[in-house]
């Protein structure tokens, strides 16, 4: 599978399990790790992240959902993810 379609069908799982994108307050990342900021958090289906492409683990630290992709990959994966969510807020971390 071409890079960027893996990467858009990452974006649109990782969506799908976190209640969509009304859900979301921001988005960032770090060296590895997407970093979301949700609205409501009981809408998080982590063990369905989990088991998602590239994404090596995920977890929540405060009100911010941490899905860990690599380094390299979370660059990518977040320019894809931005746009499919329609990200107009970025949170800087």
């Amino acid at each position: 599978m071409e890079k960027e379609k893996l990467y858009q069908k990452i974006s649109q799982e990782i969506l799908e399990n976190i209640g969509g994108p009304q859900n979301i307050q921001g988005a960032a990342h770090c060296a590895t790790r997407l970093r979301i900021v949700l609205k409501d958090l009981s809408l998080v289906k982590t063990d369905k992240l989990e088991n998602i492409d590239l994404v090596k683990g995920c977890f929540i630290a405060g009100s911010q959902l941490q899905l860990i992709l690599g380094a390299g990959t979370v660059n990518e994966v977040y320019k894809v993810f931005a746009k499919e969510a329609k990200l107009e807020k970025y949170v800087f971390i």
